[in-house]
């Protein structure tokens, strides 16, 4: 039997179920979220919840100032889905740290700190005489810290937890472990044009708009001509220990990894950036490189074996930086995709550039034309630019 829907939103991480809500609140109509897997449990399970536009920016472009918007939504985020959920997400907004080892690195970070600092961006330096007052456990090999105050970090698998309760509170009707088979429209182009997905272990929905926020398989919905523009997965490999006798009280960020400490004592290491498609598997290899940088920072882990290893596909489109808003070739399709490393941090502006489009204001953040942009499932158009 067919079911009708407002909108049907392709993806369940932490971009879709962030949609989702923000439109179940703004009581656009039934939200309908189609995940082929279980919701939350792809990209966004496997971030490591760093919030960081100002370690990771040397200007303020439009990139920068999307990610500080969308920082600055989480406070009120955070007590929003603790005060409907009762889930912490763990926000931290102590700062984070960005480490130089070598008198080299310790030159090319105060250059880098003395440009962020003359466009504006807040950043500061920490000479060694100093470190043992932010991080006690780093090691006496760091010759040099540059300090970022207004950055932090969630916990993302909580986050997850807490979108998906609320969305489920809200009446989003979340379909997981369905793949979409075939997506076609109906009356394309005028006034009553509606979509209609076909689930291959679910019934078919037909709705008024659809959202695009699968993630690294975005692809499978989204095409284009030029390879240079594609979306493609971009697959990051962590691991964990945990720790009794050690705290971090910053995210920690080398040339080699990155250190992100959880309450519940666990320690963060990652990651690395490999264009090996699809492949979500952890290497020996990979993990032995994370783990010998993070001892270099901290020596104390030296003495613990790491607990936990796993791998996630971000979703890289052209340059790193996504497309989000409506395609301009064919009315009612939304995209919002292409995070790659700033999923997490960009889920609440995205949520809103989103639902803002809903209400008629129709913003966009992208790098190129929307209508360069095909819609389809399987090689399937459904329309062209």
């Amino acid at each position: 039997m067919k079911q009708t829907k407002e909108v049907i939103i392709f993806g369940g991480g932490v971009i879709g179920l962030m949609i989702a809500r923000e439109l179940a609140k703004r009581k656009i109509g039934q939200i309908c979220i189609v995940e082929k897997g279980a919701v939350g449990m792809g990209s966004s399970w496997a971030a490591a919840g760093m919030l960081s536009p100002d370690c990771e920016s040397l200007e303020k472009d439009g990139f920068y100032g999307l990610c500080k918007a969308s920082l600055s939504l989480y406070p009120a985020l955070a007590e929003e889905l603790r005060s409907e959920t009762g889930i912490d997400i763990e926000l931290d907004l102590k700062g984070s740290l960005k480490v130089a080892h070598s008198q080299q690195e310790a030159a090319v970070l105060t250059e880098t700190v003395k440009n962020q600092n003359k466009a504006g961006i807040r950043a500061e330096l920490v000479k060694s005489q100093s470190l043992k007052e932010f991080e006690p456990a780093l090691s006496d090999q760091v010759s040099l810290v540059a300090f970022y105050p207004e950055d932090g970090v969630v916990e993302n698998r909580r986050l997850v937890a807490a979108l998906r309760r609320s969305c489920l509170d809200l009446n989003v009707d979340i379909k997981e472990h369905c793949l979409a088979e075939g997506l076609s429209a109906n009356n394309l182009g005028k006034p009553n044009q509606t979509f209609v997905v076909r689930l291959r272990n679910g019934p078919e929905i037909e709705a008024k708009k659809i959202v695009i926020a699968a993630g690294a398989w975005s692809g499978e919905f989204l095409a284009h001509e030029n390879r240079d523009i594609q979306f493609k997965p971009i697959r990051g490999q962590m691991l964990s220990y945990r720790v009794r006798n050690l705290e971090l009280g910053h995210i920690i960020q080398s040339e080699e990894c990155y250190l992100v400490y959880r309450r519940d004592r666990r320690l963060l290491v990652g990651s690395t950036s490999e264009d090996v498609g699809f492949k979500k598997a952890v290497t020996a290899e990979a993990l032995s490189r994370l783990r010998e940088s993070a001892e270099a920072l901290i020596p104390a882990l030296k003495s613990i074996v790491p607990n936990e290893a796993w791998a996630g596909l971000r979703p890289k489109f052209a340059k790193g930086e996504p497309l989000i808003g409506p395609l301009g070739n064919i009315q009612d399709v939304l995209v919002a995709t292409g995070h790659y490393r700033n999923g997490i941090l960009l889920a609440p502006i995205t949520a809103k550039i989103i639902s803002d489009c809903f209400d008629g204001n129709a913003l966009v953040y992208n790098q190129f034309l929307p209508h360069d942009i095909r819609i389809g499932l399987g090689g399937k158009l459904i329309a062209a630019a």
